[in-house]
């Protein structure tokens, strides 16, 4: 479960910093993105993170990775430079997680937020994370 937790998280971290989207231009390079994670069962964290993107785009479905595809539903809609999500996860084990957010791009810097609602078994969790970044030029 905490594994499941810590994918998605990362996911929300990974993902703004390569425009976690179809058709949502980014410019490759080296990136810095700075994430706040607020969550009822692991407080307040907040991390910044230096990544080389090498594509101008990335597929949503590589952030998965790991993940079984039966497990995820990822819904996408690319609106010029921003792009609203939502994402449904339930597991076996009684998880189900429910996530939505949206992520605006320029190329050069991207602002993105995100909600998430779970039901772990029966103890409910939710997380706020809010994401900014950078291209700090190349790698």
């Amino acid at each position: 479960m905490k594994t499941t937790i810590s994918a998605l998280s990362l996911l929300m971290v990974i993902g703004h910093a390569a425009a976690w989207a179809e058709g949502l231009p980014i410019t490759p390079g080296m990136w810095e993105t700075t994430t706040t994670t607020e969550s009822s069962l692991m407080g307040t964290r907040t991390d910044t993170r230096k990544n080389c993107i090498k594509e101008s785009e990335l597929d949503p479905r590589t952030q998965m990775q790991g993940m079984p595809k039966d497990q995820c539903e990822v819904n996408t809609k690319v609106s010029g430079n921003t792009m609203k999500y939502d994402m449904v996860c339930a597991q076996a084990q009684g998880v189900k997680m429910t996530f939505n957010g949206s992520m605006t791009v320029d190329g050069h810097s991207m602002q993105g937020t995100m909600q998430m609602d779970g039901d772990m078994g029966g103890q409910k969790m939710t997380m706020s994370v809010k994401s900014s970044g950078k291209r700090l030029g190349d790698c």
